[in-house]
């Protein structure tokens, strides 16, 4: 196959991970082949790029990538920040007198203030989400006031832990004190309802990687399974979800492929020339 015009941009947990499970060595070999082939692969995660590469070190990612779900793109061949876009507000303050007043409010929940420094926590540790350690993150459990300059410290993403019943109130918190003028707000899974800037997203990334010189005439291939990866589903040239996503994603995505612990990459080398076939059919309409 001729893979130069195409570029791979796959999530990670639950699309090409296997919850719990390392990326296997048939989907690492499958990537390795497209590569050879011309293919660019890069990867687009909520996770911080420290949390992502024990994942994936032994994967050739040599794509621009996005990391945060979309509020820092990250070059892994080089280990080197391309941009990020950090939580604003016309009021920073209001940012932290939401983290404040979810922490205060509901007793379990842990609020997770994700920066370039790692994962830091203002809640009380025994509300830590169990999965942060055995994932790779570097957590520090920091005081509120810390963090209180933006400037200094951006945020780039806030992310709130705790049982779906209490993210719903959350939700109506976030409603309520008018943070939605300034944030985008999603779950990555039930339990995960996050915060990234405006002008974050996954679909966002998309379109800046698009931007540059070395990708702009690559036709962009997106592989997701949760509700963050629907902005990047919707954005790309073809989408691709696995059997086990969430039904939104897959009403959207062009192709519903084999489950996550069946190889995802390697059923699309296998379908490359049905997904080149859609593409075309879709260009014509266009």
């Amino acid at each position: 196959m001729d893979g130069r015009n195409f570029l791979i941009l796959s999530d990670l947990d639950g699309t090409i991970v296997p919850m719990g499970l390392p990326i296997s060595a048939e989907n690492i070999a499958a990537v390795t082949r497209m590569e050879g082939d011309g293919v660019v692969f890069s990867i687009a995660t909520g996770r911080s790029p420290e949390a992502a590469m024990e994942y994936v070190k032994d994967l050739p990612v040599n794509g621009a990538s996005l990391f945060f779900n979309g509020a820092m793109l990250y070059d892994c061949q080089r280990e080197q920040v391309l941009g990020t876009t950090a939580l604003t507000a016309e009021n920073p303050r209001l940012w932290i007198q939401f983290a404040e007043k979810v922490e205060t409010s509901i007793e379990t929940t842990s609020v997770e203030i994700h920066t370039t420094r790692g994962c830091e926590i203002i809640s009380e540790p025994k509300y830590d989400d169990p999965r942060l350690i055995k994932e790779f993150y570097h957590v520090l459990h920091t005081p509120l006031d810390e963090l209180c300059n933006m400037k200094k410290t951006p945020w780039l993403k806030l992310l709130i832990y705790d049982t779906p019943e209490h993210l719903k109130e959350v939700e109506q918190m976030a409603a309520d004190s008018g943070m939605l003028f300034y944030a985008n707000m999603f779950y990555s899974e039930p339990t995960y309802l996050e915060f990234v800037a405006k002008n974050a997203s996954k679909g966002y990334a998309l379109q800046a990687i698009r931007k540059m010189p070395a990708y702009k005439r690559k036709t962009f291939l997106a592989l997701g399974d949760y509700l963050n990866d629907l902005t990047m589903m919707k954005e790309a040239d073809i989408s691709i979800a696995p059997a086990n996503a969430h039904d939104a994603v897959k009403r959207v995505a062009d192709f519903v492929a084999c489950d996550a612990r069946e190889h995802l990459l390697v059923w699309v080398e296998q379908h490359f020339s049905e997904i080149v076939t859609r593409i075309k059919e879709k260009q014509a309409i266009h």
